[in-house]
């Protein structure tokens, strides 16, 4: 009658627990926009550090609840406007803060069945990832010049200042005339590799956020079984109607087209790592083969990503690990990609 709760202990429970999660958003934030604002400083280290920024807003997510990762997200968004401006904040935004949010969030959904709690698979948030990687690579090249005329100046830009720092590198390298050239290669080849780590780096912090939670014990869902990982069969159709398109189509057109063909054809090799770890399961040389690919993969850029591309590929047609699978299912004890 008079407004009075009948369990005010339990209101009181209720609001320190949301300010427990504010604060909680608000420090993986600020972290967050530290990590990310310390690229100004152009050295190494602030290089990997702005690299990992992703990461607490990750660990916010995943080990409290989807909501905390936005108040990160806002949070961090907030005090990059404030120390540097609204465009930095927004990058900050786009390319650190709602990734690090929204695969987080994709990897806690999950929907009741008869069979039990059934949660988002890790082949759909690699998917996602790439997707992610694709169309913010693409809207960052369109950034670069808004015709693909300037597009190229600005690369050009960039060649002449590093002549101007090191001319000995550009004689190296063919010398003056060739600038136009390399400015046109790099134009060519910066993105698509740009979109290749960006899956890669997206991948690797998720995955280390769910380790660390995890530890924790505050990962409401069982750490998935990696070696399981398979993106959807539709993925396919994008991935081929990429590499068409980039070997057809110029310009802009083509370039956006080998960004989609890296981000997926990255997916697609991670996914093949996957079947080689699934498909060695059980083999007394196991140990050298994973060994022989990790090490061949750190020392021998390219074909090997390619080759792992194909077995992903071939595993989506040919149901390899499926087969496998059907006589003995796999345990989260069973592989160290656990």
């Amino acid at each position: 009658m008079l407004g009075i709760s009948p369990n005010p202990s339990c209101e009181a429970g209720q609001l320190t627990i949301m300010g427990s999660l504010i604060l909680i958003g608000c420090g993986a934030g600020l972290t967050s926009a530290l990590l990310f604002s310390v690229i100004t400083t152009g050295s190494p280290l602030a290089i990997a550090l702005y690299i990992v920024a992703p990461l607490p807003v990750m660990i916010a997510a995943l080990g409290w609840n989807h909501r905390t990762g936005l108040i990160a997200a806002a949070t961090g968004a907030t005090a990059i406007a404030l120390f540097f401006n609204v465009y930095t904040a927004l990058a900050f935004l786009a390319g650190i803060a709602l990734p690090g949010w929204l695969f987080s969030y994709l990897a806690l959904l999950s929907r009741e069945t008869p069979d039990g709690t059934e949660w988002y698979p890790a082949g759909r948030i690699l998917a996602a990832i790439a997707f992610y990687a694709a169309g913010m690579t693409i809207l960052g090249t369109f950034l670069i010049g808004g015709d693909y005329d300037s597009y190229l100046r600005g690369f050009e830009r960039v060649v002449e200042a590093y002549a101007k720092a090191d001319p000995q590198l550009l004689d190296a390298l063919g010398g003056a005339n060739s600038k136009s050239d390399i400015a046109r290669f790099l134009a060519q080849l910066a993105p698509p590799i740009s979109a290749a780590m960006s899956v890669a780096f997206s991948v690797g912090l998720l995955y280390a956020a769910g380790k660390i939670v995890a530890r924790s014990g505050r990962l409401t869902r069982p750490f998935p079984i990696l070696a399981q990982t398979e993106m959807p069969v539709r993925i396919v159709v994008i991935f081929g109607a990429s590499i068409v398109f980039a070997l057809v189509l110029s310009e802009f057109p083509g370039l956006f087209a080998r960004i989609t063909a890296a981000s997926f054809g990255f997916a697609y090799a991670l996914q093949g790592l996957a079947v080689i770890h699934a498909l060695t399961l059980g083999l007394a040389s196991r140990i050298g083969i994973l060994s022989g690919t990790y090490f061949t993969l750190l020392i021998i850029p390219g074909w090997p990503l390619a080759l792992l591309c194909v077995i992903g590929l071939a595993d989506t047609f040919f149901g390899w690990r499926a087969k496998k699978n059907a006589r003995p299912p796999l345990t989260p004890s069973d592989t160290p990609l656990h």
